[in-house]
């Protein structure tokens, strides 16, 4: 299994500057929050610190317009905690949107844009469902994002 590839050439970094001048951030909006409490004969016998993380990105290009979705489902030994919020971009000119670039600016700046959103909405509801604020681990550039694919030679 090969692993997958986030961090960009230096051509992708050139797009991903032509794309950053080209673009605005729109709009940032939760497309899911939610959290579910267990009842306590059903809770999951864990370690109370243990849990489970699920972390994903979404990209979209429209006319116009792009976006980026980050998916993260917590599973703390209590219960469950899922959290969608994308950003949307508006890009000032005709020319087309490039899938790459777009996928590399996610990496780069969609990612990083949108992480703060999901940590609050996380501690936020895990204070109010649980009684405890769960805090989002943190993680290292490229460990979330979207595959750049293989590096021609």
């Amino acid at each position: 299994m090969s692993e997958i590839r986030t961090i960009p050439t230096d051509d992708e970094i050139a797009a991903i500057h032509n794309l950053i001048k080209r673009s605005a951030l729109a709009a940032v909006e939760f497309h899911e929050v939610s959290a579910t409490r267990l009842d306590e004969n059903r809770q999951r016998e864990e370690n109370e610190d243990a849990v489970d993380v699920s972390l994903t990105a979404e990209h979209f290009i429209g006319d116009g317009r792009f976006g980026i979705r980050l998916v993260v489902k917590l599973y703390p030994y209590m219960g469950e905690i899922g959290v969608t919020v994308a950003g949307e971009y508006e890009v000032s000119d005709a020319e087309p949107i490039d899938d790459t670039a777009v996928r590399a600016f996610g990496n780069e700046v969609g990612v990083m844009t949108l992480v703060p959103y999901l940590r609050e909405a996380v501690s936020s509801l895990s204070t109010r469902v649980f009684g405890k604020p769960l805090l989002m681990p943190t993680f290292e550039r490229g460990a979330v994002g979207f595959d750049l694919g293989a590096v021609e030679k």
